[in-house]
């Protein structure tokens, strides 16, 4: 009980996270935006290198899992963050 299983994503390739489904699991590639964009989402943890995992998406919005965090951002913002499915 408890074991968390890695979904596997579909895609192949960097994507912004808002396109990736539910449960998959990526590696951040690249912050798009402008300096203040990409800050904001470098104070919250989400770095190139950083692994996150979708655990929900709204119409509009998304919320992942990063560094054992919960973290809800809007569509635009999580289409600034490209990632690469692990």
């Amino acid at each position: 009980m408890g074991k968390r299983f890695k979904k596997k994503c579909l895609r192949s390739g960097p994507c912004p996270v808002r396109d990736l489904p539910h449960g998959c699991r990526a590696r951040v590639c690249n912050l798009e935006g402008d300096m203040a964009q990409r800050s904001h989402l470098c104070s919250m943890g989400l770095t190139p290198g950083t692994e996150v995992e979708v655990c929900k998406d709204f119409p509009g919005r998304c919320r992942l899992r990063v560094r054992g965090c919960s973290l809800a951002l809007d569509g635009e913002l999580a289409c600034r963050i490209i990632c690469e499915p692990c």
